[in-house]
């Protein structure tokens, strides 16, 4: 079953342009499928899909590029290459096909680290990059309850989307991993999230990135779950796993570039010195986040169950493609997250349920020093507006977060 997800609608955008299409994200993202699905829209005799997982399809492409290019290139109009990463000259030889051949090219790979560093730094302006996320609960609303898609098209009360509880449940428990949202045993949804695990494991970090010391980095990747949305503490993590600054910088990158970890750089005025300030570290997905720490219990009985609204938050933001900080200031006032574009500044807090909806503190400050167009703090039970010095303050659910998006901030 194919899953339809806004990274598709992208790329259909880009088919009938010259330029390389690369796919880019975590295993078991849905990249293949991706894939598949634009090798059977275009496909004719005159097309044909490989992958680098097949070790004589890869010797030839490294070791005979002309006879590759003789069977695969020459005469066709479409090539679809899967894993990518495989590689070591990628780059080098499709920006020799690229130049000489009238054929479009489709890239696909796991890790971002791999891609950049043997492909795309050869193919400046001649490749367009997608990353590929996990499902996000709209996609996942879209493919089961489409029915029940119109509650995103306006900001709704809180109590609207009581229709959608135990849809949200699932999603904030499970994730969206595609062969985890497909399959609807609570069970094998945990087997399968464990295999996502391991296969990342063994597969990325040893296989392609040979990191070899497997328990460090799982040891590393458990922490930052435990400690998700928190500000990321080198020293203190260092200390605490034992393992060197240098090396937890590592792993930090590794993670990001594999589309696992999401970070998080403070929202300043100098722009520079958000490299300096310590980040806040997600994890991309909920479902894999809690396979980590192996606590796949609902919302509501979870000590971080703030935490864990505040992360649906953000990759909801990332899957559109925002760029998402946050703020801090003195140590004493926080904003979770600041979106800044065309159309302003805007502030978002993530709360639980709240008793009385009240404009606290910190957003007096943040408002003060900042030229903030709007706020939005969500919640799961106050549908409230209120101002403070010109701004406007919007209490609302957290599923209100698609519209926002699309209606506010896009």
């Amino acid at each position: 079953m194919f899953i339809q997800r806004d990274i598709v609608k992208n790329i259909t955008n880009a088919l009938n342009r010259k330029e390389i299409v690369a796919i880019v994200g975590a295993r078991q993202i849905g990249k293949t499928t991706i894939m598949n699905y634009f090798y059977n829209k275009v496909k004719t005799n005159k097309s044909n899909f490989i992958t680098f997982d097949d070790l004589d399809i890869l010797n030839l492409f490294e070791n005979n590029i002309n006879l590759f290019i003789e069977k695969y290139v020459e005469s066709n109009d479409f090539l679809f290459i899967d894993e990518i990463q495989y590689s070591k000259n990628s780059g080098k030889y499709l920006k020799l096909i690229y130049d000489k051949y009238k054929i479009k090219i489709f890239i696909s790979g796991s890790s971002r680290s791999e891609v950049a560093i043997h492909s795309l730094q050869y193919l400046v302006g001649r490749v367009f990059i997608f990353e590929c996320y996990p499902l996000s609960f709209k996609n996942f609303i879209d493919f089961f309850s489409k029915e029940n898609s119109f509650l995103f098209s306006s900001m709704r009360k809180f109590e609207d989307f009581n229709i959608l509880k135990k849809e949200f449940s699932e999603y904030l428990k499970f994730g969206g991993y595609p062969e985890v949202v497909l399959d609807r045993g609570k069970g094998i949804k945990r087997e399968i999230l464990r295999n996502i695990k391991n296969t990342y494991l063994l597969k990325e970090i040893r296989g392609v990135l040979n990191y070899r010391d497997l328990s460090e980095f799982e040891n590393m990747l458990r922490k930052l779950a435990l400690q998700d949305g928190k500000i990321l503490n080198k020293s203190s993590v260092a200390q605490d796993l034992g393992i060197h600054n240098n090396k937890i910088r590592e792993i930090i990158d590794v993670l990001e570039k594999t589309t696992i970890l999401n970070i998080v750089r403070p929202y300043l005025s100098n722009k520079s010195k958000e490299l300096i300030k310590s980040p806040k570290t997600y994890l991309f997905d909920l479902g894999f986040k809690n396979s980590i720490i192996n606590n796949f219990n609902d919302v509501d009985l979870k000590q971080d169950k703030g935490e864990v609204y505040e992360n649906f938050i953000l990759n909801s933001f990332v899957k559109a493609g925002l760029n998402v900080n946050f703020w801090n200031y003195k140590s004493s006032h926080e904003m979770d997250f600041v979106i800044e574009g065309e159309k302003g500044v805007f502030g978002f807090e993530i709360k639980s349920r709240i008793g009385n909806a009240e404009i606290s503190s910190s957003m007096k400050k943040f408002i003060d020093l900042n030229k903030v167009k709007r706020i939005y703090v969500f919640c799961e039970n106050s549908d409230v507006k209120k101002k403070y010095n010109g701004c406007e303050v919007i209490f609302t659910h957290y599923l209100n977060v698609f519209w926002i998006i699309n209606k506010v901030l896009c």
